[in-house]
């Protein structure tokens, strides 16, 4: 009993039970899975197709602002590059 009193005070005893690899796949399973849970509702009967075709311009206009807009949109001041 003492032994363990004192491995919990120094914290010789510590241990990671759960390595990094098992950690990132269950992170990933978990990204798996809430980017499939909506799937099922986005049958082409369900949704207007003028719906899919405003979610594939919004993405490209995202993708294509990012792009193309890189340091011209917000430059910092010279204050602030001093």
């Amino acid at each position: 009993m003492a032994n363990q009193i004192y491995e919990f005070k120094t914290q010789i005893g510590q241990m990671c039970f759960v390595s990094k690899s098992v950690m990132t796949g269950i992170m990933n399973a978990l990204a798996i899975l809430i980017f499939m849970a909506p799937l099922p509702e986005l049958h082409p009967g369900k949704v207007p197709p003028l719906t899919h075709f405003g979610a594939a311009l919004g993405l490209a206009i995202i993708y294509l602002f990012a792009r193309f807009t890189k340091g011209l949109l917000f430059v910092a001041p010279e204050k602030f590059l001093n």
